[in-house]
This record gives C-alpha cells, sequence and structure tokens, in this order.
C-alpha cells in the first residue's frame, strides 16, 4: 500500500498541476470543470478498492477506466492547452457525454444485475491439461496456415512485411480478412499453452510456448501492430496473476507506465520500421522526452474520439440517427466479405467513407469511439444506455471468472475476453463482437469441450 501511494499521489500532483495550468491559461471555465469531475468520477472507485484493501489489479473496471479516460479526454486537453479555436459549448457537450458515458459504466459495473448474469452461467469443469495443450497446438498449427495462406499472395514473408503498418496493408486485406484470422488463432494457442502449463513440470512445452511467443510478438513489432502486441500482453499478464503469482498493484502502476510509454514512443517510431527493428529501438530510445509522451503526440487517443464531437458539431441534420441499426446489422457484418461483397459497413468504415473518402481509398482508418455509438443510435439515452451494457458485460465477465478463477477454463476465458474490454473502447461494436466470437470464443468453446474431464457443465453455486 505504501508503494501504491509512493506512486499514485506523484501522479495525482501532476494531474492535478496540468489541469490547474489549463484554467489558469484559457477560457474555457466550464470544461475545466466538467473534466475535474470526470478525473473525480473515473479515480474514485479505483481509490477506493485501495484504501479498503480490496483492490484487483487486473479487474475489467480497472482496464476499462485508464484508456477510456485517455480516449475522453485527449481531445479536450488538446484544445485547450493549444488554446485552440473551438466552440466551447460543443466543447462542454462532448466532455458531458463523456462523463455520462463513464457514470452509466460504472452503473452498469456496480448494479446487481452483473452479478446475477454470471450466476446464471454455466461453468466447465476442470480440464484435463493434456487434451488442453493437445488443442493449443493444433490451433497454433491451423493458425500458421492461415497466416502462410495470406502471405503467399503477397509474395511471402518479404513481400508481406514490406506493405508495413499503413493502409497499403490494409487494402491487402480487403477481401482476405478470414486468413487474417490466423493471427487471432495464434495467440488464442499462446494462451491455452501457457495456461496448459500451469501447476505441471512442463518445461518443454513452456520454452517452445515462449518461443513461439517472442517470435510472434517481433514479428508484430516489425508490421507496426500495436494492438496485437496489446492484446498478447493483456492476455498473458492475466494468466500470470491469477494463475502463477498476483502482481502487486504497485508493480502494476509501473507496468501501466512503461506500456503507455512504450506505445506512444512505438507510435512515434513506426515509420523507422522498414530500417529494421534495431534501428526503430534505437529511434524510440534517442527520441524519447517529455513532450512526444503526451497523450495528444499521437492520433491514437484523439482519432477515433473525434467521432463524438463530429456528432455534436454536425448535428442531425448531417449525421441522421441510426436508431438501432448498427447494432441489428451485426449479423450481415460478421459474413466475410468475399461471401458478401455488399455488406453494410461498420460504424469505422462508414464514418472515413463518408466523411474521409481520401483516407478510405488508402486504406485508412480512424476508429470510432464506443460512447460515439451509442449516441449515434438514440442520442443521450444511447450514449446512457451503451455504455450501461458495456458496465454490464464488464462486471459478468469478471464475476464469472472470479466464481472459480482457480479453474483454467474460466482462467482462459477471462484472458481471451478482457483484452477486449480495452480495444473496444476506440472501435464500435459490430467488429469487436465478430472477432470476439469467431476467433476467440467459439474456438476456445469447442477446445474446452475437448478438453473437459466430466462430459458436462456444472452450475455456478456462488450466492445461493
Amino acid at each position: 500500500m505504501k508503494r501504491v501511494i509512493l506512486i499514485a499521489v506523484p501522479i495525482g500532483i501532476f494531474v492535478g498541476l496540468t489541469v490547474a495550468r489549463l484554467a489558469l491559461t484559457n477560457n474555457f471555465a466550464l470544461p475545466i470543470v466538467i473534466m475535474y469531475l470526470f478525473l473525480f468520477t473515473a479515480v474514485f472507485p479505483i481509490a477506493r478498492k485501495l484504501i479498503k484493501g480490496h483492490f484487483d489489479t487486473f479487474e475489467a473496471e480497472n482496464f476499462f477506466i485508464i484508456p477510456f479516460t485517455l480516449y475522453s479526454l485527449s481531445l479536450p486537453y488538446q484544445i485547450i492547452s493549444e488554446n485552440t479555436l473551438a466552440n466551447e459549448h460543443i466543447l462542454a457537450l462532448y466532455l458531458a457525454v463523456c462523463l455520462i458515458g463513464l457514470i452509466s459504466f460504472l452503473t452498469g459495473y456496480y448494479t446487481k444485475l452483473g452479478k446475477l448474469i454470471s450466476h446464471y452461467l454455466r461453468h466447465f469443469t476442470q480440464v484435463n491439461n493434456n487434451q488442453l495443450a493437445l488443442g493449443g497446438w493444433f490451433l497454433l498449427g491451423f493458425g500458421l496456415i492461415l497466416i502462410f495462406l495470406l502471405m503467399r499472395s503477397a509474395g511471402g514473408l518479404f513481400g508481406y512485411l514490406e506493405m508495413g503498418y499503413g493502409g497499403k496493408l490494409y487494402l491487402y486485406m480487403r477481401g482476405r480478412g478470414y486468413l487474417a484470422y490466423g493471427f487471432y488463432f495464434y495467440i488464442l494457442a499462446l494462451f491455452i499453452l501457457f495456461i496448459s502449463c500451469i501447476g505441471m513440470r512442463e518445461r518443454l512445452r513452456f520454452i517452445l510456448t515462449a518461443i513461439f511467443a517472442i517470435i510472434f510478438i517481433t514479428f508484430e513489432f516489425r508490421m507496426g501492430a500495436r494492438s496485437a502486441i496489446l492484446n498478447l500482453l493483456i492476455g498473458l499478464l492475466v494468466i500470470f496473476h491469477y494463475g502463477v503469482k498476483r502482481i502487486r498493484p504497485s508493480l502494476a502502476i509501473i507496468a501501466i507506465m512503461v506500456v503507455y510509454i512504450g506505445g506512444v514512443m512505438f507510435a512515434h517510431a513506426r515509420s523507422e520500421l522498414p530500417f529494421g527493428i534495431s534501428h526503430t529501438l534505437s529511434f524510440m530510445i534517442r527520441n524519447l522526452s517529455f513532450k512526444l509522451l503526451s497523450p495528444i503526440s499521437i492520433g491514437e487517443f484523439i482519432a477515433p474520439s473525434q467521432a463524438l464531437w463530429e456528432l455534436l458539431e454536425n448535428g442531425v441534420t448531417r449525421i441522421p440517427y441510426q436508431f438501432g441499426m448498427s447494432y441489428l446489422r451485426i449479423p450481415l457484418i460478421m459474413i466475410p466479405l468475399v461471401l458478401f461483397p455488399t455488406r453494410p459497413l461498420a460504424l469505422a468504415e462508414w464514418r472515413v467513407a463518408t466523411f474521409y473518402p481520401e483516407v478510405y481509398q488508402s486504406g485508412g482508418g480512424l476508429g470510432f469511439f464506443t460512447l460515439a455509438e451509442g449516441f449515434i443510435n438514440f442520442s443521450f439515452a444511447g450514449a446512457i444506455l451503451h455504455m450501461f451494457l458495456y458496465g454490464l458485460f464488464a462486471r459478468a465477465t469478471y464475476e464469472y471468472f472470479r466464481t472459480n478463477y482457480k479453474n483454467k477454463a474460466n482462467l482462459l476465458l477471462y484472458a481471451t475476453i478482457l483484452p477486449w474490454v480495452v480495444l473496444g473502447i476506440r472501435i464500435d461494436t459490430a467488429p469487436i463482437i465478430k472477432t470476439l466470437l469467431l476467433a476467440y470464443i467459439i474456438p476456445t468453446l469447442i477446445i474446452l469441450m475437448f478438453s473437459r474431464e466430466i462430459p458436462h457443465f456444472v452450475q455456478n453455486d456462488r450466492g445461493k
């Protein structure tokens, strides 16, 4: 606890001084007040659990609040700190919607409904480690075959690497996205294999799995794929935290800072990747500076959240409400493009195709803030309901896992879902549900069915 306080207090002082500086040098009084309220609302549940000693480092709530805060406040921080000419009314309204969204998430998270849902979900019995490992090796092999087919069409490994992380790769992926699922299967296979090693003397299996993990991280680093690396790292940390040794909150805070610094610097250095990994790492170290570490120095936190700003600024006259269509279209969007070339666009695709056609034609993307999806469907009511359901889902997932966290089946499901609680903030619902179901949950359930020791589910008896 003392270490947590030693780390948290300086961070709090820094945030307070930053907001105070904004208040002293600008005229955006109301937006700054709302920003203060947002920060207080974000910090309060985490601080409360730290003080009471109930803090769980890898609880779903924590993995939502921190990135949601970055996505929500980066755009207003940029406007206020740079004294950009912007409509103060729109800025205050934007911050108010973000604050309402955060409160709605927390309401959904802390309502008893999440616990109730998890209580009635069936649990797998304990799995057989050897059968689980066999399923992991099979999935790894299947993923490698899909990756091989994907790269063969690009002229092999080096042809694929030459495309880099930008629009050229995304254009190449259109119509071939089903082959890209090989990377998701690769990640899931690593989760399965590492979990199968817990509590077992399987040194060779662990070493081989670690080698495959290093190869994957190296490859994705060379491609500039931050989300794939983040997905893998979060899942592996969950497995280590609950399956091997608990990570103290103080170490978790340090790890978050390291990941943030590494991610931001990597965003600045991705243009150097064609010159090699060692050159890119050297570039990141040489150019490390406080200015570059600001969340507004990269587009990651600003581009998706601008979707909400665009909705508020343009109004329904230019951007009509969807009235739930973005959710109703999910089954159609889940169909592979090669089978359904005229399928509707997901919101993130629709946004760039409609308002940034040059970006869409070049294969680029800007994301779509999850809060904006609720708003574009049913205005303020949609934002509230969307974020309430987001919080409900996060709590039900965590409670389902927590009821029997020593069960490897529960651990695997939580390790696969938690990263998408984070990644889902910057994108609309359709691609998240599509990827989660087809690439993670369905394959996981099939492998768990194959690996269980007793041929039936068990009822969750917690709370009876």
